[in-house]
């Protein structure tokens, strides 16, 4: 029996049947391990597909999102709202949306949606792709604040491309140097500088790229003609294979008057008697302060000008080692300036500027320039002069500084707890579009938000939103830390407290924290406007960064308050005898049983030597009594003491060692023993 070998062709159905299985898997597994969350969404806003991503992004399992809503996931989705988005997505067939998803776990997270919508078999539904773009609005946050920082800097900055022409500007080049941005941008370098023609661009473009920065002086000139000095600094940059060096150029007009001013004087009276007293005239008399500092740790001053005056300070309080300098920078800037000035310093520079915040003898708080020179002697520093200028008036023509210096006197001066919080509620509402707003403190133990300052709104809404628990979601919001800009809308639909008959358009939550940790949020509102510009969120966000420290010192300040009023009042609850006297016996503080027990009125008894409370004919005993106590041989005290009216108290006090505000004490503790005899 013999068997016969074919082979069998498969026809045209079979092949498009096999491509088409083929289709369907290759699309279904590209869509389950795409690194983007997919889903299909129907129009009761139910999930009906879920990719794997989308459960890794939200924490969910499958089987929970299928049993959700977009609303579950979504706060700016309300089930109120969806029926209005659906018929926009309907209509618009095709688009994108930034919105924000929030996880299992509470995590707020922002997303890029981009959906299509589609109809199969008479149902509707919405493809949606959905991206995490946390690290975009981050990126997105810094390029608004640098450029912010650039385009409202004091200083001229210009953006150079290699061939020496200006590819940007700020708004301070313009102010300066009388020219529109058009025109500034068709222009190059060697059309204001007169130091760098055309011909020696290039050897300066070559010496930039290979040292990385340069510092320099050179001479521009205006649109009008005018020249003038400037200091330039220079850094080359590559970007997306393109070269560019960033400029930033200070105006030192004054500076040069001032060297040019004390070198003709110095050159007249270098060979007179009168040199010194001279030269000392003219620098106390102009507004530049010249001290000379120590290389150690808070610059002690090994001399000063006498026109350190107008500070409230006179030069013995440095010189005498009585102040150092950096006592009397703002505590908010100690450690900027430190940094800045280690960093100069290692870096073999002889001169650098910096601008920070003192404070005044008064507690004024001033805005000062200082320029930095580093005397070295092979290497070794001997001494830093410095010349540090008040620039407060200068710079509070610019709306935002001057918002930084009144924030500075209401951290730096104010007592009053319940009024700080409304000066600092009153400063922010200074910025546009804002004209009511609230406080809120976080409650450590709760996690729930407490509000403790409001402006602007009705008793009824006050009543309303004065707490939100830990729970609520905008309490959730907050705590993730990050600004949220909102129509007012979308906050009443977030939360039953928010009451839409304010008639509040544009809401701003602004978390406060101290390091990582949300300890209070402001909450901006507008009744007039329905967005906020660039320039005020970057102001906003620049204060509210100041503020959250000072809040957090403020509550800790509180605190420790609290605790010391717990302790005096333990103190004067006691019906036993306590006094506190130092290491001869002087008396530093009692408490209220001394005065019931022996009739002295409240503190008629300070400073005077508790030996001098002993019958007279015992002086000799008791003082030599209390040494040995100082010397830890013995730790009682048993001597009767004088009552204002003449009697005697006996009483035995214990005595042990202790601290009373920094110095060594003795503490004694008894009960009198009148009861006992």
């Amino acid at each position: 029996m013999g068997y016969k070998m074919h082979s069998t062709k498969p026809d045209n159905s079979t092949i498009e049947h096999i491509d088409e299985e083929n289709a369907l898997f290759f699309s279904k597994y590209s869509i389950d391990h795409s690194i983007d969350s997919i889903s299909w969404i129907t129009s009761d806003a139910s999930f009906i597909y879920v990719n794997e991503a989308t459960c890794d992004e939200l924490g969910y399992s499958r089987e929970e999102l299928l049993s959700m809503k977009v609303f579950d996931i979504d706060p700016y989705f309300s089930e109120n709202m969806w029926k209005g988005q659906w018929d926009l997505m309907k209509k618009a067939q095709i688009g994108t949306v930034e919105t924000i998803h929030i996880s299992k776990e509470g995590n707020v997270i922002p997303v890029e949606i981009t959906y299509s919508y589609l109809q199969y078999k008479d149902f509707e539904y919405v493809f949606s792709f959905s991206r995490d773009i946390t690290r975009r609005k981050v990126v997105e946050k810094n390029l608004r604040l640098m450029q912010h920082s650039i385009d409202h800097s004091m200083e001229p900055a210009f953006w150079i491309a290699p061939d020496a022409s200006f590819m940007f500007v700020n708004e301070a080049v313009c102010n300066n140097y009388g020219y529109s941005r058009e025109e500034l941008l068709s222009m190059k370098v060697f059309d204001i500088s007169q130091d760098f023609p055309e011909n020696k661009w290039n050897d300066l473009w070559n010496k930039v790229k290979q040292q990385g920065s340069l510092q320099m002086e050179s001479k521009h000139y205006t649109k009008d003609g005018r020249i003038f000095p400037v200091e330039i600094s220079l850094s080359y940059l590559e970007f997306e294979d393109v070269q560019y060096i960033f400029s930033f150029v200070r105006d030192i007009t004054e500076r040069k008057n001032s060297e040019e001013a004390l070198k003709k004087y110095t050159d007249e009276l270098k060979h007179s008697n009168e040199m010194q007293q001279a030269l000392g005239n003219i620098v106390n008399s102009s507004p530049m302060i010249v001290f000379l500092w120590k290389v150690e740790h808070n610059w002690p001053v090994e001399f000063v000008s006498e026109n350190i005056r107008q500070f409230g300070y006179s030069a013995e309080d440095f010189t005498s080692g009585k102040l150092l300098y950096g006592e009397i920078i703002h505590p908010d800037d100690l450690v900027t300036v430190q940094a800045r000035s280690t960093e100069f310093i290692e870096s073999d520079q002889t001169c650098f500027d910096q601008e920070y915040r003192i404070l005044t003898k008064s507690g004024e708080v001033r805005l000062v320039n200082e320029r930095t020179f580093i005397q070295r002697d092979e290497g070794k520093i001997e001494f830093i002069e410095g010349i540090i200028v008040d620039i407060t008036s200068s710079i509070q023509s610019n709306g935002f500084m001057r918002l930084q210096c009144e924030l500075g006197n209401v951290l730096a001066f104010n007592e009053n707890i319940q009024e700080t919080y409304e000066q600092l509620l009153e400063l922010t509402l200074q910025m546009d579009p804002f004209d009511c707003g609230c406080l809120y403190i976080v409650d450590t133990s709760t996690g729930s938000l407490n509000i403790v300052a409001h402006k602007g709104l009705s008793s009824e809404y006050i009543e309303n939103t004065s707490y939100y628990n830990s729970n609520s979601l905008l309490t959730k919001l907050v705590m993730m830390g990050k600004i949220v800009y909102k129509d007012h809308s979308e906050i009443c639909a977030m939360t039953a407290t928010e009451s839409p008959d304010e008639m509040l358009n544009f809401t701003a939550l602004i978390p406060l924290k101290y390091g990582d940790d949300v300890i209070a949020m402001i909450k901006l509102m507008s009744h007039s406007q329905n967005e906020i510009s660039n320039d005020s969120r970057n102001s906003l966000e620049n204060v509210a960064s100041q503020i959250g420290g000072f809040i957090n010192r403020m509550i800790s300040e509180i605190e420790l308050q609290n605790n010391v009023n717990d302790l005096q009042g333990i103190f004067e609850a006691l019906d036993d005898i306590l006094i506190i006297v130092d290491l001869e016996g002087c008396i530093l503080n009692y408490n209220s049983a001394v005065s019931r027990r022996l009739g002295y009125s409240a503190e008629e008894l300070i400073g005077v030597n508790i030996i001098s409370m002993i019958p007279h004919k015992r002086y000799l005993e008791a003082a030599r009594v209390f040494f040995n106590i100082i010397d830890e041989e013995i730790s009682y005290f048993n001597f009767p003491l004088i009552a204002k009216d003449q009697s005697l108290v006996p009483v035995v006090l214990r005595f042990s060692g202790g601290k009373w505000k920094g110095q060594n004490v003795m503490i004694g503790i008894s009960h009198d023993l009148i009861n006992e005899i």
